[in-house]
Order: structure tokens, then sequence, then C-alpha cells
């Protein structure tokens, strides 16, 4: 999913993602997940995962469960000045840190680190901005054979007038991919970002639909042919967001996943 990745860069952040009520502050996020049988919703969802907040917005435990109800993994966060680490806890007690993110003063992410279960390095992520805050490059390493190796970077180019996002560049070190990026923003909401190979032809085009409120209603992604691809699809009810992932014009329904908010009083 290379091509997808490079537009919408990397959003995990220290603090939650925008709640769907302004005024409020998001306390718990609930996953339900809809089973998929010959593209249509079968029966009714069950609870795949649930995040608890702060009332300062900063995750602070994650739990995943299977499709029995049963935990499957839960992870813990805790923030030590610049520095958040995520961890899981053993049978004995003992705590087991496998990422730790570091951000700025403007609490920007600088890097990822995670960790294998031997506490070596199994990955890393920096991050780089200009002097208006600007995020200008990504760096992914993973540990291979004994050593760090870069396997693909990450550039956006912005336009000086409104220093909106207009632009980027992908290059994979290891498969030798390289793309390109050009988006169209109104305002500081994009609209389309198109991915061309490094040598010209266009390869694919993601198009973005918002409500006046700013809430983003659908994502379609058309191949090279402008044939679509792929459509996301999201409805808005109260304290709760429908998402719905289409194939194709088939319309055959791929996922079906209700996110549900709570917030505090």
């Amino acid at each position: 999913m290379c091509l997808l990745v490079l537009a919408m860069g990397v959003t995990v952040g220290k603090t939650q993602p925008p709640p769907l009520e302004d005024d409020k502050t998001l306390r718990t996020e609930s996953v339900w997940m809809y089973p998929i049988e010959a593209g249509k919703s079968t029966a009714e969802p069950y609870l795949s995962a649930k995040y608890f907040y702060d009332r300062e917005g900063r995750l602070l435990r994650s739990t995943a469960y299977g499709t029995d109800a049963a935990i499957h993994h839960e992870y813990y966060y805790r923030y030590r000045n610049n520095r958040r680490e995520r961890y899981f806890k053993l049978k004995d007690g003992d705590e087991f840190v496998d990422q730790v993110e570091t951000y700025n003063a403007e609490e920007q992410l600088l890097s990822r680190i995670n960790y294998n279960h031997q506490g070596q390095i199994e990955n890393k992520l920096t991050v780089e901005y200009d002097a208006q805050g600007q995020k200008v490059k990504e760096h992914y390493l993973e540990h291979q054979e004994g050593t760090m190796k870069s396997i693909y970077t990450k550039q956006y180019y912005y336009n000086t007038k409104n220093k909106a996002v207009v632009g980027g560049r992908y290059d994979h070190h290891i498969q030798n991919i390289h793309h390109k990026l050009a988006l169209s923003m109104q305002g500081e909401r994009v609209e389309a970002y198109r991915v061309y190979s490094d040598k010209g032809p266009l390869l694919q085009t993601t198009k973005f639909v918002y409500s006046p409120q700013g809430r983003l209603l659908s994502k379609a992604l058309f191949a090279q042919d402008d044939e679509l691809s792929m459509a996301w699809e999201y409805r808005y009810e109260g304290g709760k967001m429908y998402a719905s992932v289409y194939e194709s014009d088939s319309r055959e329904l791929v996922q079906h996943v209700l996110h549900q908010y709570e917030y505090y009083q």
C-alpha cells in the first residue's frame, strides 16, 4: 500500500483524533466490526477494539478483542516530558515497553522506535520539519541482517503562499520504487491526490468529499485507467460514525465498521 500512505503521512501522535463533537473531550472510542459474507453484512457487530483517553486528549490504553470477545492484546501508554511509551503487562506483573515516540515542543512526532520481545530495535521512523513547523521528510529504517537498513523516505512540498502541502515524493530503497505525488487543496482540506511514477505516467487518483461542517463523507480510489478500484463511505449519527468500504463498481462490501464515541461531561 505504499502508494496510499504517502499522501496521508504519519498521523498517529500524542493526542486524540478529532472527536465528532467539537465542544467535547473524547473519553473512549469503541470499534465494532460487522461480519462480511458474499459482499454483505451478515450479523450483529462484535467489539474489535476500544481506546481510552484522558481529559488532555492523550491515549491511555488500547484493547483489541477477538471474535469470541476475549482480549487479544492490550497496550498501555505513559507520557514523560517529550516522549510517549507504549507497553504491555506480562503475566508476572512486569511491564515491557515495545514502542517509544518522541515529540518536539509543538507536540509534533520526531521519532517512533519499535522493539521486539528481546528488547532490540525492530524498526525506526524519524520525521523532519522546516522552520515553519511543516513536515518535510520521513525516513523509515528496519533492522535486517544485524544492521539498520534504510527502507523508504517520504518528502513533502508546500505552497509558499498558503503553506498547504501540494506534493511529495516516495522512494522505496529496497524495492526500487519511486513515486511522485500531487495534491489538490481546498483550504486545508485535500480534495484529491494523484500518484505518478518517477517518469511521469499517472498511476492512481484518490478523491475526497466533505460535508459543509468539514466531516469526511466519502473517499474514492481510481486506477490508472480512471476505473474505480475502491470506495469508502462515512455516515454520522450522534456519537457514532459508520465506515463502509466497497470494492470497485460492483459495490461489493469489503468492510463495515462502527466507531462509537463517549465524552467527558
